[in-house]
C-alpha cells in the first residue's frame, strides 16, 4: 500500500485545496493530511488563520479523498515521516525549486520517499481570498461613509403625505444614515401601468428636503439585491402594507441571505397617494 502525505493551512477551503487533495489521492492508496495548527501559522506567517484549526481540520476530514487528518505542529517533515512512514510527499508546484524544498528532496532521497509536485491552481489562494474580502470591506466602508448602520427605504412618494413622512421618520430612528430610493417615472409606469401625478424630479427634491433623509437616489429597478450591492445597507425598511405580498416575501428572503435586517414599519391608515387622487377626483366632480 502506498501511503501519501501532504500538508497545508487549508484556510478558507477553496478549489485549489481540493485539487491538491484529489490529485494526491490519485497517486496513493492512503492519504494523510497534516493541517497546520493556529500556533504554527502564527509562528511562520505572523498572523492567525481566518478559520480556527478545529474547523479547518474538520473540513479537510470531510473530503472524500482524505483518509486521515493530523495536526501539523511544526515543519519538520523528517519527524513526520518517522511517525507516519509515508512513501510519497505531495506539495504544490509553486514550491518547486525553492531552497526549502530542495533541502527536503535531499533529506528524503535516502529514505526512498518520492516528492511529487502537483500543479498549482492559478487564480486562487487563501491570500487572494483575504485580499478580495478586505477590498470589498474597504469598498463597503467607503460607500457607507464610515457609518455602521445604513438604512434603506424606497417608494414613489407621489403627492407627499403624512404616511410618507412617518415611514422616513421611523426609519431614521432605527439607523445612523438613511438612504431613500425614489422610483423613477419609468419604473412606476412599468409596474403600476400609470404615471405618478408628480414628476420624478419634483418628488425626489421633496424627499431630499426631509430632515430624516441623508441621501436620495433614483430607484430604477425593484431589484433590492442590486441596490444592496451598490449601497451596502444593513437594514431595509418597508411599510407593513406590503407585508405578505409575493414580491416582498421574496425580497425579504433575498435580503436576509446577504445579512440585511428587514424592518416593517406600521402603515399610516387612512392616507395614501391613491386615496388622495380619489379625493381630488371626487372634489372635481362636486
Amino acid at each position: 500500500m502506498i501511503i501519501g502525505y501532504t500538508t497545508g493551512v487549508f484556510d478558507m477551503f477553496h478549489i485549489g485545496h481540493l485539487n491538491i487533495l484529489r490529485k494526491a489521492k490519485e497517486q496513493c492508496d492512503f492519504l494523510i493530511v497534516g493541517v497546520s495548527t493556529d500556533e504554527l501559522v502564527l509562528m511562520e506567517k505572523h498572523k492567525t488563520p481566518v478559520i480556527a484549526f478545529s474547523e479547518r481540520a474538520e473540513i479537510v476530514k470531510a473530503i472524500r479523498y482524505v483518509d486521515q487528518v493530523i495536526p501539523q505542529v511544526d515543519k519538520n517533515k523528517i519527524s513526520a515521516w518517522e511517525n507516519l512512514h509515508f512513501d510519497k510527499m505531495f506539495v504544490g508546484s509553486d514550491w518547486h525549486g525553492t531552497e526549502q524544498w530542495k533541502k527536503f528532496e535531499e533529506d528524503f532521497a535516502p529514505r526512498g520517499v518520492e516528492i511529487v509536485y502537483l500543479p498549482h491552481t492559478d487564480g486562487i489562494s487563501s491570500s487572494q481570498l483575504t485580499a478580495f474580502i478586505k477590498k470589498e470591506l474597504d469598498k463597503a466602508n467607503t460607500i457607507r461613509g464610515g457609518y455602521k448602520n445604513i438604512g434603506y427605504t424606497t417608494g414613489v412618494f407621489d403627492m407627499f403625505h403624512i404616511g410618507h413622512l412617518n415611514i422616513l421618520r421611523k426609519a431614521k430612528e432605527q439607523c445612523d444614515f438613511l438612504i431613500a430610493g425614489v422610483s423613477t417615472d419609468e419604473l412606476v409606469m412599468d409596474y403600476k401601468h400609470k404615471k405618478p401625478v408628480i414628476p420624478f424630479e419634483e418628488r425626489i427634491e421633496i424627499v431630499r428636503a426631509i430632515r430624516y433623509v441623508d441621501k436620495t437616489i433614483p430607484q430604477t429597478s425593484l431589484d433590492k439585491i442590486a441596490a444592496w450591492e451598490n449601497l451596502r445597507f444593513s437594514v431595509m425598511f418597508h411599510g407593513t402594507d406590503w407585508k405578505g405580498s409575493a414580491l416582498y416575501e421574496k425580497t425579504e428572503d433575498d435580503l436576509k441571505r446577504v445579512g440585511v435586517r428587514v424592518v416593517w414599519i406600521p402603515h399610516t391608515k387612512g392616507i395614501s397617494s391613491t386615496e388622495l387622487a380619489k379625493k381630488v377626483s371626487e372634489n372635481n366632480n362636486t
